[in-house]
């Protein structure tokens, strides 16, 4: 049986995928891909009558109820059995309320979840088996104990003294080999889903789902928690993706107050330098974070608030000499990095609440960049390469 280290420490464990600009190195033979839906990306653990949603900063997003054994849908764990734990995309979806009057009545519906990959099922660790064994026991486990439509039920009690817990469907994402059919079918999912609801017969069919790319995974591979591993890619284009390329979404401007000139890009601050001609030193969210410096006074605007190490930004991402790497160590050269917007300080307190969020991977930095430059991979492409090897 699998001893938890924390929720908190295993939601900061969650694997990172790296955004593929390039075409993968394996063929058909050793990938599966999943369509991978739009949302905030969390650590899903059902036990003890109730399911906690955490961030992949470790902090608790919502306690709700799902259909997940242990996870508050009145079914319980069968013989007593451990925790469930799911790395997930967590879905918004809006709730309509008649009047204020019936406001606090309803409780808050976070959304859909959608399970990507299986950590543990009732006490089990299965991180360290492969891939393709993990997303075919997932399938078969929330098919069997979840049903339909992720589970039905009526709302679970909360704790003593408290509201109901709200109802979140847990739904199993599907999983091809990663031939041209199943990339095709990958890509076209959420139209596929949409297309169903449509035609189907239910009176009120639930929202298709938005998606945003396709994970490409290795068959082989174990659960890499809190490493990115080229095991794990993200790919995407406009067809299947409304976020091909980060824009302004903070509402920060661009040089002249006008939107921004690129991609942008979230990074924390990792030192800031003195007196004209001082550095701010920008880090990704790599493990070891990769260091990326601006010049002070060229790069911040005079309105961004004091910075300090540890402070999250928003910076436009740009390459204006071509984007090039380093054949010592691998690292782009030629980036170039503009101020536009504080998020947070050091203690938690900021312009906006990011308790959840954190800084992009340069992978991301790197496939924007590119993808403004026309290097981006297409679907055709992909089909190709993963067909002929």
């Amino acid at each position: 049986m699998v001893v938890f280290p924390g929720e908190r420490l295993m939601a900061t464990s969650i694997f990172h995928s790296i955004h593929a600009l390039s075409l993968p190195s394996h063929n058909t033979l050793c990938r599966l891909t999943t369509p991978r839906p739009e949302g905030v990306r969390c650590l899903v653990i059902a036990a003890n009558g109730r399911t906690a949603i955490r961030a992949r900063s470790g902090a608790l997003l919502h306690t709700v109820a799902t259909g997940l054994p242990g996870g508050g849908g009145g079914g319980g764990a069968p013989g007593g059995g451990g925790p469930i734990a799911l790395d997930c995309v967590l879905q918004p979806a809006a709730v309509l309320r008649s009047s204020p009057a019936s406001a606090a009545s309803i409780p808050h519906l976070p959304g859909t979840l959608y399970a990507l990959d299986l950590l543990a099922w009732v006490g089990v660790d299965f991180t360290a088996g492969d891939a393709e064994f993990r997303v075919a026991w997932l399938a078969s486990k929330m098919a069997e104990e979840v049903g339909g439509e992720g589970g039905k039920g009526p709302t679970a009690p909360g704790p003593t003294g408290r509201p109901p817990l709200p109802w979140v469907p847990v739904l199993a994402l599907p999983t091809w080999p990663a031939d041209p059919a199943g990339l095709a079918a990958s890509a076209r999912w959420e139209a596929n889903a949409a297309a169903a609801a449509a035609g189907g017969t239910t009176a009120t069919p639930p929202p298709p789902p938005v998606q945003d790319g396709i994970l490409l995974r290795h068959r082989a591979a174990p659960y890499a928690g809190g490493a990115a591993t080229p095991l794990a890619l993200l790919w995407k284009d406009g067809r299947c993706s409304r976020h091909l390329v980060d824009g302004c979404e903070g509402g920060g401007q661009g040089e002249g107050g006008g939107p921004p000139t690129g991609p942008t890009a979230l990074l924390r601050v990792g030192s800031v330098g003195c007196g004209p001609g001082g550095l701010i030193v920008l880090e990704t969210g790599d493990d070891p974070p990769v260091a990326l410096a601006v010049g002070f006074d060229a790069a911040t605007p005079a309105t961004l608030p004091p910075l300090a190490p540890g402070h999250l930004v928003k910076a436009t991402i740009s390459a204006a000499g071509g984007l090039r790497t380093d054949p010592a160590d691998g690292r782009p050269v030629g980036l170039s990095l503009s101020l536009l917007e504080h998020l947070k300080t050091a203690a938690g307190a900021g312009a906006s609440s990011s308790s959840h969020r954190r800084p992009d991977a340069l992978s991301k930095l790197v496939f924007q960049v590119g993808v403004r430059e026309g290097k981006g991979v297409g679907l055709e492409e992909l089909c190709g390469a993963m067909d002929g090897g």
